[in-house]
């Protein structure tokens, strides 16, 4: 039995049991080795790599199904894949022989098993900023902005009365921004994930009805002595996707939030118990019939 005909079957009665239970699979009393007076069946390999990778596989498979039902397999996704491949082959000159020793049978393998989920993921990642756009709003609070540092709420102000008065930005933050400042002037993304504007500046910004600098100084939450001037240049979600994608999927917890929002939609649930206490200790936000286990996790 090759691994991924086992993958399947074990993804298959992964979901089909019951959770406490262990899945078996069909035929697995045929024997395909004996040494002296033992015998080893197909339930037994079975048994054996599910232990020891099975977990890993199960959720490969779970991500191949969400793959396949939320972006499909695109002519746009295989030339993609295929120019992945192409990359590889001019780097290295014995790439086919090296998958081989890796267990594909063959390029084409390679493609299907590796690069076309590949390309699927980074498809997928894109829709999950249109299939989740009110709760990413939410909990990131997006807007597109520039940040001028003060070295003080007064020269702040200063520099919001400027920039109201009409002056340029170019020559208001030449004049005003903080010598040790890290921020230029140029626009960046602000989320929640930033962890050194003021909360209340990321919250303004994101509500923000117009374009141009907010009429207020904000300061740091912890009582430093920094102010900063916010200039929003748009907190137009649609508009500004691509760029609000490109930060907020650099987050930490991106991957497992993407993730547990396909599983749910798509109720993913699992009833082998090996698999159940794999995912228990390593991604217990992927079981969704089990929402304590993630927040005892956090906790």
């Amino acid at each position: 039995m090759n691994k991924k005909v086992l993958a399947v079957a074990l993804f298959t009665l992964s979901l089909a049991g019951c959770q406490g239970a262990n899945a078996s699979i069909q035929n697995g009393n045929d024997a395909i080795m004996t040494i002296g007076d033992k015998t080893y069946t197909k339930q037994d390999e079975y048994e054996l790599i599910k232990k020891a990778n099975g977990g890993v596989l199960t959720v490969q498979l779970a991500k191949n199904v969400v793959y396949d039902k939320t972006v499909g397999v695109t002519d746009e996704i295989k030339k993609d894949a295929q120019k992945s491949y192409d990359d590889l082959k001019n780097d290295y000159d014995d790439l086919d022989d090296q998958l081989k020793q890796m267990g594909y049978a063959d390029k084409d393998d390679y493609i299907e098993t590796v690069l076309i989920p590949e390309q699927q993921g980074l498809k997928l990642q894109k829709q999950y900023f249109t299939d989740n756009k009110d709760a990413i709003k939410k909990e990131y609070k997006p807007s597109l902005i520039t940040v001028l540092k003060c070295d003080d709420e007064k020269t702040a102000q200063k520099a919001i009365d400027a920039l109201k008065d009409g002056q340029d930005l170019a020559s208001v933050y030449e004049a005003y921004t903080s010598a040790d400042s890290t921020y230029s002037n140029s626009e960046i993304v602000c989320t929640t994930l930033d962890t050194t504007l003021p909360t209340r500046a990321i919250n303004e910004a994101y509500k923000a009805k117009k374009e141009g600098v907010i009429d207020e100084v904000f300061t740091n939450d912890d009582g430093t002595t920094y102010a900063y001037v916010i200039i929003v240049s748009s907190n137009d979600y649609d508009k500004n996707i691509d760029a609000y994608e490109s930060t907020i999927s650099a987050g930490d917890s991106f991957e497992s939030e993407i993730w547990t929002y396909y599983f749910t939609k798509y109720d993913l649930q699992i009833h082998d118990q090996d698999i159940f206490d794999y995912l228990k200790v390593n991604n217990p936000e992927y079981l969704i019939d089990y929402p304590e286990l993630s927040e005892s996790d956090e906790d």
